[in-house]
């Protein structure tokens, strides 16, 4: 069990308590609409530069380049640090410092039926196949990114070994599968993954994702729309139990601080003990940020 902490202003931390669920964000609005290229790339490159490739060989980093580019997948996430009480998240994250940190239990809030992902134990790949995971994220010079490149190569490899050797439209059609899995999983990962100068972030991401193979005529469930300043997004909301909220930090510019002349602290937080309270977080502790200064 790790406790890990979602920075958020006052405005995002009443909607969480208030609806005990977390709303993850379309990744293509958040970070790049073209999720997993980066991946996607080093894997068409690991297909090309390995040895001396064949022709099939680069037919098929042809094909894996075209798959990405079809997909219509959309993959949601929300973020976490392991960091608690961080300035830089403090100031990037929750309003400067005016929001708060929810620190949860990352067993409790993991989805159901799975377990937590440690760094040692990270298995991208099966979290693509089923959809939703809780995990560290993998930063871009991790020994672990470049062994789910080699794992994807080798799936490519094997669906094209067992698509045999009859005619060229027979033998795309049997390895489709194989590299629309591989397509997907360089989706996934590129949501899970970052660039290493944010390492000391100590990220993590909860992640779902919803199947793109649906026409027009039909609706994705549980996947809401809202507008922002830029347009439209959607996102999917992630309910958990209150035990899963473990603390709440209150940020160093945050009015619900204890004022320092506040005799015997007979008030202290009371209108955030009585929030937590009315909405069933009886054993959440509420913890002030260290800093006494403003940013």
């Amino acid at each position: 069990m790790a406790i890990i902490y979602h920075y958020c202003d006052p405005v995002a931390f009443l909607s969480i308590i208030e609806s005990r669920s977390l709303w993850l964000g379309n990744a293509r609005k958040m970070f790049d609409a073209r999720v997993g290229d980066t991946v996607g790339t080093m894997l068409v490159d690991a297909l090309i530069h390995h040895g001396a490739p064949s022709g099939a060989q680069r037919e098929l980093a042809t094909e894996l380049a075209l798959t990405l580019n079809l997909s219509r997948r959309e993959l949601f996430t929300c973020c976490f640090s392991e960091n608690r009480d961080d300035t830089c998240q403090w100031w990037s994250y929750a309003d400067v410092g005016r929001g708060f940190a929810i620190g949860f239990d990352s067993d409790l809030l993991s989805p159901a039926g799975s377990v937590t992902r440690a760094p040692v134990v990270h298995d991208a790949l099966a979290d693509s196949a089923r959809g939703i995971a809780l995990s560290p994220v993998l930063y871009g010079d991790d020994a672990t990114l470049t062994r789910h490149i080699e794992s994807l190569k080798n799936m490519v490899a094997e669906a094209a070994g067992n698509a045999g050797s009859g005619a060229p439209d027979t033998r795309s059609l049997d390895r489709e599968p194989g590299i629309r899995a591989a397509a997907r999983a360089c989706e996934w990962l590129g949501v899970m993954s970052k660039d290493p100068s944010f390492r000391h972030e100590l990220e993590w991401r909860l992640v779902y994702v919803s199947s793109g193979e649906t026409d027009n005529r039909t609706c994705t469930p549980c996947i809401h729309w809202r507008t922002t300043k830029y347009g439209l997004t959607s996102y999917f909301r992630y309910g958990f139990l209150p035990e899963a909220v473990r603390e709440v930090w209150i940020g160093p510019n945050n009015s619900e601080r204890l004022h320092p002349e506040c005799l015997f602290g007979i008030k202290e937080h009371h209108a955030l003990k009585l929030l937590m309270r009315t909405h069933g977080y009886e054993r959440t502790e509420i913890i002030e940020s260290s800093s006494r200064h403003a940013f």
